[in-house]
């Protein structure tokens, strides 16, 4: 979000953005709207305005597809399904499936917040299932 809270932009592609969700690595995550298939959906976006080194925006470039491509092959219960993915200039982004209330690990590698033992082995084992 801008600081003012307002989004960047209110559409990408055939979807309605509704509100910032995560930030990670390569984009913002929002949570979006497809009107079409009347669902709520994450959209990760990433942005090459301000990009000038020609040499990293195709090396982003490469990156980006490159997730998009692993990403979309992968199917399994606990991995999110890909739906689909564009490029509106400046912009770049992966529409994925969207877990109500779900979490990242992120809060619970932090002292004092450590998932119990049990709960970590069964996170790794699903986890390892859904890359075999």
């Amino acid at each position: 979000m801008t600081d003012q809270g307002q989004l960047p932009i209110q559409h990408i592609g055939k979807y309605r953005l509704l509100q910032e969700i995560g930030r990670g690595g390569m984009g913002i995550v929002y949570l979006g709207f497809d009107e079409y298939n009347n669902r709520e959906v994450a959209i990760k976006i990433a942005s090459v305005a301000g990009i000038t080194d020609e040499q990293y925006l195709q090396k982003f470039q490469k990156m980006f597809f490159n997730e998009v491509r692993v990403a979309g092959m992968l199917k399994h219960p606990n991995i999110l399904t890909v739906f689909d993915a564009g490029v509106e200039e400046p912009y770049y982004y992966i529409v994925m499936e969207y877990v109500q209330k779900s979490r990242t690990l992120k809060d619970f590698c932090k002292a004092g917040s450590l998932l119990p033992v049990e709960q970590v082995v069964e996170t790794i084992f699903k986890c390892c299932k859904a890359l075999d």
